[in-house]
């Protein structure tokens, strides 16, 4: 009797707050998703890279969905995984477009049998829960295999033994929402952690769309309803129509309503479940108006992990939007491999097709959290690098953020009370602390080598970072813009909200208007920019900027050691954490950018004249309400400018219209307890 040879496919992560209660009952069904193995992805790599390259022939030429399915398609290992599943009597209750993917579902008892395992019922006591709290209970094994002859066509078999990632929670303390907030805060230290003292700086600025349009010379908020924009949600997270509208009006907005595919919106913000729903959609909305903008939500069961549920909707989806902002996270150690590796395959896919994802870098520093300072987060306890090792604790760098074919962005703080940019910090009165770091899973890509290279290697004395990160992961965040203090409605009355959990969406929104500059000359997305933003920092004579063309507004002051201010008004720092420094640093990446300049990088070319009132102070300047854009689309090879299409508008003049797609959500930090 021949006996097939099962493979070992993986193993689940320890969690204490992933909690095994009792061997599952075996007449349960259960649901498990077969991801099958896909082709060429060292082929589509290299694809996304040479289109993404600023100077190669193929730049910005994005290709089609149906490219993209021909040249990852694998139909044998397709066949091979389904014909098994059928041999066994097995429910396939939905199989992905382009067949990566096949979800089943049978009793425990079968799978026990089939993949050689045992599964247990889990507690999640780490998700926070929303305003319908309820246990989160889930149905994981501690190890599965799979028959030997099964294996190479898998890359894995989901809900085995992944556990679902630990939120970051949405409803951190935020600054109660009066003139002078900082008077009453107080810094602690964690044992063991460097004690950061209080600057009294006045944080009494409020940010608005005019003031986004006038501290970043955004020139007009006129979109298209050619173009779309969405904003990841999940954790029971809404928002509010009558508060959008009431932004709207309050503000001198056209009147639009997003496309709400879940049923998410709402007219009573219980616990305050639309904070981030209500703060990403009203700013997404508010800067890049008339485009079709999306609110996507996924219900963050414990049975996945959202966000990867989320990727693989959007690659689904033969029309995706072209513009994604995510403003949750969880830290990287407490996500699975395959959960890890699956995200990033699904998001060079759509870097293929030209879709932006914009992701924020995280609201609690280095650590992500206060319980995280003194924790272990050496490379032992961190299994899922193959590369040096490494030792230390406290650094726990925020999923996705750290995915290479995302674009992280980080906060800062100053403009909008006519001070210095500086990284947005507690305990300098930005009542969140941005996130950044070095990925213990992936490594420093090729575009980013030679930034990452660069900060190691110039340090300032006194800024070498305490142990405990990997020095060759992918570096985040990439850029960052101000996220303070944004003019909120939130039932009716408005309340200042912090984190990155606004400037990712900011940068969405611009990324939207380029998109539509880029659309009226027929030429295609701005795609994925990590590439161009990483060559014209290394380079400032790059590109169609010409000499000494260099757009970012370098951020060399603050850390990432402290936390989100807490319910107390407490803030509590670590000692591990990273410094701004001069060029791309894990604090703010390479600092913020005008927009007419990251238009320029992004082939859109942008006229602006400097309101009257202006002080002449580069970084102070305002916009008039008339002024003009020219549009420049430069498509190259090697260098050859071509100037396409010139286009005129004033963004004074708005149209009440209304939109068919939706965006809205944020990030969420916790204000956690003393360790």
């Amino acid at each position: 009797v021949h006996v097939e040879e099962f493979h070992l496919m993986e193993n689940r992560l320890h969690r204490e707050t992933f909690v095994q209660l009792t061997e599952s009952d075996p007449t349960v069904l259960h649901e498990l998703v077969f991801a099958i193995q896909q082709s060429n992805l060292d082929k589509l790599e290299a694809m996304v890279l040479e289109r993404s390259t600023p100077g190669n022939a193929l730049y910005q030429q994005w290709v089609t969905y149906d490219d993209v399915g021909e040249l990852t398609a694998n139909p044998i290992a397709y066949d091979a995984v389904h014909n098994w599943l059928v041999t066994n009597e097995i429910t396939v209750k939905w199989t992905s477009p382009r067949k990566e993917y096949i979800k089943v579902e049978a009793p425990i008892s079968v799978w026990n049998r089939l993949l050689s395992t045992t599964f247990y019922q889990f507690e999640d006591t780490a998700l926070p829960m929303g305003k319908n709290s309820k246990k989160r209970l889930a149905h994981r094994a501690n190890e599965y295999s799979l028959p030997r002859s099964l294996q190479p066509h898998l890359t894995t078999v989901f809900n085995t033994v992944q556990n679902p990632p630990v939120l970051n929670p949405r409803a951190y303390e935020r600054a109660p929402y009066k003139s002078s907030f900082r008077s009453d805060i107080s810094v602690q230290k964690v044992p063991g952690a460097e004690h950061r003292p209080v600057k009294e700086v006045q944080a009494n600025g409020k940010v608005t769309v005019q003031f986004l349009n006038d501290f970043y010379r955004i020139t007009t908020n006129t979109g298209s309803a050619t173009q779309s924009q969405a904003v990841f949600q999940t954790n029971e997270e809404s928002f509010s129509p009558t508060d959008l509208s009431l932004f709207q009006s309050t503000y001198g907005l056209p009147q639009q309503s997003p496309e709400d595919p879940s049923n998410m919106a709402t007219a009573d913000c219980i616990n305050n479940s639309c904070y981030e729903g209500n703060l990403d959609l009203q700013y997404i909305m508010g800067v890049s108006q008339q485009t079709a903008s999306i609110f996507w939500y996924v219900d963050p069961n414990a049975q996945n992990n959202p966000f990867l549920e989320w990727i693989e909707q959007v690659v689904a989806d033969p029309n995706p939007p072209l513009v994604n902002s995510i403003s949750w996270g969880a830290p990287e150690q407490s996500c699975a491999a395959s959960d890890l590796q699956q995200f990033n395959t699904e998001a060079m896919k759509l870097a293929a097709l030209g879709v932006t994802i914009v992701v924020s870098s995280g609201d609690n520093g280095a650590a992500g959290r206060v319980q995280n300072c003194n924790a272990n987060s050496g490379s032992l306890v961190s299994p899922l690098w193959v590369g040096a090792p490494w030792t230390g604790v406290g650094y726990f760098p925020s999923f996705p953020a750290s995915a290479p074919y995302v674009t992280a962005v980080g906060a800062t703080q100053g403009p909008e009370s006519d001070d210095p940019e500086i990284a947005c910090q507690s305990q300098e009165g930005g009542v969140i602390t941005t996130g950044g770091g070095f990925s213990t899973y992936y490594a420093t890509p090729s575009w980013q080598s030679d930034a990452v290279n660069n900060y190691f290697n110039t340090l300032p004395s006194g800024t070498t970072p305490t142990s405990g990160y990997n020095r060759n992961g992918r570096g985040f965040p990439d850029i960052s813009f101000v996220g303070v203090n944004y003019q909120t409605v939130i039932q009716g009355d408005l309340v200042g909200l912090y984190g990155t959990s606004a400037s990712a969406p900011l940068l969405g929104a611009m990324l939207s208007l380029l998109n539509a500059a880029r659309a009226e000359s027929n030429i295609t997305s701005v795609g994925f920019i990590n590439p161009t933003l990483y060559a014209y920092g290394a380079e400032n004579t790059f590109g169609p900027g010409g000499a000494n063309f260099n757009p970012y507004n370098d951020v060399t002051e603050g850390n990432t050691k402290c936390m989100a201010r807490n319910a107390q008004g407490q803030v509590y720092c670590c000692s591990s954490g990273f410094y701004a420094t001069e060029g791309w640093d894990p604090v703010t990446g390479w600092g913020s950018a005008f927009y007419p300049d990251l238009a320029q990088m992004l082939s859109v070319e942008v006229n602006y004249t400097e309101s009257p009132s202006s002080d002449g102070n580069d970084n102070k300047n305002g916009l008039s309400q008339t002024d003009s854009i020219v549009i420049g689309v430069v498509v190259g090879v090697v260098g050859l400018l071509l100037l396409v299409g010139i286009a005129s508008c004033l963004c004074c003049g708005r149209k009440n219209e209304s939109t068919s797609r939706p965006p809205a959500q944020a990030y969420a930090v916790a204000s956690a307890p003393p360790a």
